[in-house]
């Protein structure tokens, strides 16, 4: 028979998971999470802002900056041409290099944003073609970058940023791009407390309910073999 641990034991091993989870749940959000999602996606691409429109147009987008964290974070909003990596991966350029398309195009009502914890906040941006664009698909971003930025051991500055894909097809015939519901902005209801946290929560309980279980069934054996042993006929 495989013996279970106690119930103490199984107390303890239980804790010291809870423990490393939630240090690691720290850890994660002293990184800074947050997210930047559309506020109304389209049906065709949801992860990529689809815009089809002649040269001249102008068009209005609305995003989600969410902070999911449990401490107020800063962020710069801004656009981005589209480019490629060594391993022609798709990517938008940073902010450092100089934007001479798509990422020109993008303007925002606001530029800088500062997030409560676990705040949302609607984002207005606007993205303008201009008149004299031939016509073709275009691809860049919209960007959010969190300024606060963390430096690495060897003392390196990693600028933490999340964009959205964003693929403009230029025109003379624009294309009606069927869009889902609308996200809206949602109402915390635990502030400063993100998922990893009540995922740790969940990981302890059905540890405690595992031990708790198996210390139960361990007794009951132990009851069971004991009355076997005091019926045995002795000789």
């Amino acid at each position: 028979m495989i013996k279970t641990p106690g119930i103490k034991s199984g107390i303890k091993f239980s804790v010291s998971i809870l423990a490393g989870l939630l240090a690691a749940n720290t850890a994660f959000a002293a990184v800074g999470s947050f997210a930047i999602t559309q506020n109304q996606p389209n049906a065709v691409k949801p992860s990529t802002i689809i815009i089809s429109a002649k040269p001249g147009d102008t068009r209005a987008v609305k995003l989600i900056l969410s902070n999911q964290a449990a401490f107020a974070q800063s962020f710069r909003l801004y656009g981005a041409d589209g480019t490629q990596t060594r391993d022609n991966t798709f990517t938008v350029k940073s902010e450092n290099n100089q934007m001479t398309q798509v990422g020109t195009w993008i303007t925002f009502k606001n530029t800088a944003e500062t997030l409560a914890p676990a705040e949302e906040k609607l984002i207005e941006a606007t993205v303008a073609i201009p008149a004299d664009t031939p016509n073709g698909e275009y691809k860049g971003g919209i960007v959010a970058r969190n300024t606060g930025m963390e430096t690495n051991p060897n003392g390196v500055i990693n600028v933490l940023r999340m964009y959205i894909p964003l693929e403009i097809r230029v025109t003379n015939t624009p294309e009606e791009i069927p869009l889902l519901p609308e996200v809206g902005i949602k109402n915390p209801s635990a502030p400063g407390i993100n998922y990893y946290f009540w995922a740790s929560i969940g990981i302890f309980t059905a540890g405690m309910a595992y031990f708790l279980v198996a210390s139960r069934k361990e007794k009951q054996h132990k009851k069971r073999a004991a009355a076997h042993e005091h019926t045995k006929p002795h000789e």
